[in-house]
């Protein structure tokens, strides 16, 4: 609560079973909103309120922070900035506050198109997201390279917006963001993620996933990577994710002519009470090797009916290794549908 007081929940019912908020910065702008996170929260996390309820606001003033505990036969310990903690000198839980650069408060993002026919984009941060609308449309293509920082056509409770990049050369960004989310109703779709690349595509993670809180979420938009090269990524993610019930996972697609190398890769559709959609295929087809950590394009839930897992189909000149490939179907209270189809074809080795 600030000293205005205006009141926003930071989160709720996140983690699981797990202990301990370390040190957690908490800033719109983040990646991974703090339900899709894990204990113990050491990092840089989406709220689920908007921090931007403050903008306007003067900070001085006293501040404060309301914890409630919900569960019976558990407690813990709120330790102040400069004391010692269990994993040494406590930082505290940070809000970082800013006015954001680009944004639609009521209407939709406004489309963004960059090109460049005879040589490269190379440009910081772009933002097209709306609080209570579609997100914008971002459009790049250039001759040559590009390079960007973290683009964010995400919208709240409405459609992410797609975002489309081509380049003759490398494709080289930060973050890419076209999510829908929702903290209270019901959220939309994914926005879809295109990336083509003559040369190599190099990316943090991507999102294009549909999560709400409490409501029904859509669909997760699709991702779609094509490089003539190599490809390598941080997670890529276009699940769809609620409690009261989710739709379909948004297929995932990699082609490389050289290697992939990416993190976990998640298709999936999970719902706690409602009905649950499907898993999202995911296809993978290298020219070399693939390197992959999990990959899921599951559907569960866990009071109702789910839906049925996503194919997973990777193929590669050389080697193929990958920890863990989960395609099912599970509902312990319900219907469970088919589980995806798993299929790897190697001219290498295949490690899993």
């Amino acid at each position: 609560e600030s000293p205005q007081k205006t009141k926003v929940q930071l989160f709720a019912e996140v983690g699981n079973r797990g202990d301990n908020f370390q040190d957690t910065v908490l800033d719109d702008d983040a990646s991974t909103i703090i339900s899709m996170g894990s204990v113990p929260f050491d990092g840089t996390y989406h709220p689920q309120g908007s921090l931007t309820d403050f903008n306007g606001e003067t900070p001085n003033g006293r501040w404060n922070l309301k914890v409630t505990d919900t569960s019976e036969g558990y407690d813990g310990t709120l330790y102040r900035a400069g004391e010692q903690a269990p994993w040494g000198t406590a930082i505290g839980t940070q809000l970082l506050l800013r006015n954001p650069l680009v944004q639609s408060g009521g209407g939709n993002g406004g489309a963004i198109n960059l090109e460049a026919t005879h040589g490269d984009i190379s440009v910081g941060n772009i933002r097209s997201l709306s609080e209570a609308a579609n997100g914008g449309r971002i459009d790049l293509n250039a001759n040559k390279d590009i390079i960007t920082g973290l683009i964010n056509s995400s919208s709240v409770q409405r459609n992410g917006g797609a975002i489309d990049l081509v380049a003759g050369g490398n494709i080289t960004t930060q973050d890419l963001y076209s999510y829908s989310w929702s903290s209270s109703g019901n959220s939309e779709n994914g926005g879809v993620i295109d990336l083509d690349a003559g040369s190599n595509i190099t990316i943090q993670s991507l999102y294009s996933y549909s999560y709400s809180s409490l409501g029904k979420s859509g669909d997760g938009g699709a991702i779609n990577l094509d490089a003539d090269g190599n490809i390598t990524t941080q997670s890529l993610s276009s699940r769809s994710y609620s409690p009261s019930g989710s739709g379909n996972g948004g297929a995932i697609n990699l082609d490389a002519g050289g290697n992939i190398t990416t993190q976990s890769l998640n298709s999936r559709s999970y719902s706690w009470e409602g009905n649950s959609g499907n898993g999202g295929a995911i296809d993978l087809d290298a020219g070399g090797n693939i390197t992959t950590q999990e990959l899921y394009s599951y559907s569960y839930s866990s009071l109702d009916n789910s839906g049925n897992g996503g194919a997973i189909s990777l193929d590669a000149g050389g080697n193929i290794t990958t920890p863990s490939l989960n395609a099912y179907s599970f509902s312990p209270s319900g219907n469970s549908g088919n589980g995806g189809a798993i299929s790897l074809d190697a001219g290498g080795n295949i490690t899993t």
